[in-house]
C-alpha cells in the first residue's frame, strides 16, 4: 500500500500506466526515473539547474523534462546552486541558504523561468495529477500558500520534503502550509520525525477509512522508521555513513 522512492513515501495502489505524475525538483532524476520504471506511467519532471535538466533529458521515454522552476508565481527568478554539494540549489537567496552554498569558487547563479502550479496545469494541459512530488528547496512554501485551493485539490497525493530542518526560519510558514493543506481536505501522514517526508492524501478523491489511516499513519510509518534506523546503523558499522 505504501511505496517509498528516493525518500518520498506515497500510496502505491492508485498508480499504474495511466497515472499522471509530476516531479518538481527532479535533481538527478532519482524519483522520476524510478516511478516511471516501476509503474509504467508518464512523468513530467521540472528541474531548474541547466546541467541537471540536460543530463536527465532522454534518459527515459516516459519522462518529460522541463528546465524551469515551479513556485508561487510566474516569472523569472535567480537560482543559486553548487554541483559539488549534492547538486544543492535554491532560489531563496544567499541570505537564507548561504550557510549551505558557501563555496564561492563552485557557486553558480542562473536566471530561470518559474511557473506557478496553476500555469503548469494550463501549459501541460492536465486536469488532474495522481501524484505530485515536491522537493524544491524552500519554494514549496510559496507554492502551497499562494496556489488557489481548487488547483491544489486537483492533486490526489502530494509527497513533500519541507526544508525547515535545514532552515529553522522556515518553520512557522511550514506549519502554515501543512495546516492549509489539511483545511483543503488533505489527510497528512508524516514518515519522518522532522518534515523531510510528509504525504498529503486528498480525502475527496482518495478517501481512507479509519483503519487505513491507522495502519498507514502508525504501523507502516513506524516500520519504515525502524528500517531507516537499521540502515543508518549498518552504514556506521561498515564505515559508509
Amino acid at each position: 500500500m505504501i511505496d517509498r522512492l528516493s525518500q518520498h513515501a506515497f500510496l502505491s495502489g492508485p498508480l499504474g500506466p495511466a497515472s499522471v505524475v509530476w516531479d518538481l525538483g527532479a535533481n538527478q532524476g532519482e524519483f522520476c526515473l524510478a516511478v516511471a520504471r516501476k509503474y509504467g506511467c508518464k512523468v513530467v519532471a521540472a528541474e531548474p539547474v541547466p546541467e541537471l535538466a540536460a543530463a536527465l533529458s532522454g534518459k527515459s521515454q516516459l519522462v518529460t523534462v522541463l528546465q524551469n522552476a515551479v513556485g508561487g508565481a510566474d516569472g523569472i527568478v535567480t537560482f543559486d546552486y553548487d554541483l559539488t554539494k549534492n547538486k544543492t540549489g535554491s532560489m531563496m537567496g544567499l541570505d537564507v541558504v548561504g550557510g549551505l552554498l558557501n563555496e564561492a569558487s563552485t557557486l553558480k547563479r542562473v536566471s530561470v523561468r518559474m511557473w506557478s502550479l496553476e500555469t503548469m496545469f494550463t501549459n501541460i494541459g492536465a486536469q488532474r495529477v495522481d501524484l505530485l512530488k515536491l522537493d524544491i528547496e524552500g519554494a514549496e512554501l510559496d507554492l502551497l500558500l499562494k496556489t488557489p485551493g481548487e488547483i491544489l485539490q486537483r492533486c490526489d497525493q502530494i509527497t513533500i520534503e519541507f526544508h525547515d530542518y535545514w532552515y529553522p526560519e522556515l518553520r512557522e510558514r511550514t506549519e502554515e502550509a501543512k495546516a492549509r493543506l489539511k483545511s483543503l481536505g488533505f489527510h497528512m501522514i508524516r514518515f519522518t520525525p522532522n518534515n523531510k517526508d510528509v504525504l498529503f492524501v486528498n480525502s475527496r478523491t482518495l478517501p481512507m477509512s479509519g483503519a487505513q489511516k491507522f495502519w498507514v499513519g502508525l504501523v507502516l510509518r513506524n516500520i519504515y522508521g525502524f528500517g531507516r534506523m537499521l540502515s543508518i546503523w549498518g552504514r556506521k558499522l561498515t564505515g559508509r555513513y
